[in-house]
């Protein structure tokens, strides 16, 4: 079986921090998540990531585990998020409570992920666009179906998941079939 780099974001891919938005939106706001005008949206997820109440976000379903599984079979992981600053040291905060035990590469807001991501095989997101400029970069993505993404048409080449028992199954089937492992452009390239 080949060992294989697996990145993942963070938001909404190992915790969920659309329950804790959606609480907030209701108690400050007086309103439903999707309600939300640009600038109210902002401070809720500044409070929601990079306040001490961001502690109460929860691990997704099976996330620890299967990423405990991962390292424990030899796998690199690493978490590449938006995050940085403040926020990217409460991640890791969230991260040590619920014992994910990873490395954290935070890229900034609204930058992209790709320097970060050359060399890596896979990599899980909730954010469609955030795959779209990673296509000659890794050649396995993965698009975490959430409420707010399951409508959106997926950008070529990626493969949509609705939980971490089907990446983790997605992962084994990419070790155990070596010719289904494409070439990385990129790599060449280096």
């Amino acid at each position: 079986m080949e060992l294989l780099k697996v990145a993942t974001d963070f938001d909404d891919v190992c915790v969920d921090t659309q329950g804790l938005e959606a609480v907030a939106a209701r108690y400050f706001f007086k309103k439903e998540p999707h309600l939300l005008l640009y600038e109210e949206q902002r401070a809720i997820t500044w409070w929601a990531s990079a306040t001490d109440y961001a502690l109460n976000v929860q691990p997704l379903e099976g996330a620890v585990e299967y990423l405990h599984l991962l390292r424990q079979e030899g796998n690199k992981r690493q978490v590449v998020t938006a995050r940085d600053g403040t926020f990217l040291e409460k991640a890791r905060e969230i991260a040590t409570l619920h014992n994910f035990a990873l490395p954290f590469h935070g890229v900034g807001h609204k930058k992209s992920k790709a320097p970060a991501l050359r060399g890596w095989d896979v990599f899980i997101d909730n954010e469609p666009e955030k795959l779209v400029d990673l296509a000659d970069i890794v050649p396995h993505r993965l698009l975490f179906s959430r409420p707010d993404n399951e409508k959106c048409l997926l950008p070529p080449g990626v493969v949509r998941v609705s939980s971490w028992k089907e990446i983790y199954a997605y992962i084994h089937q990419v070790q155990d079939v070596p010719h289904r492992r494409p070439c990385r452009k990129a790599a060449a390239a280096d």
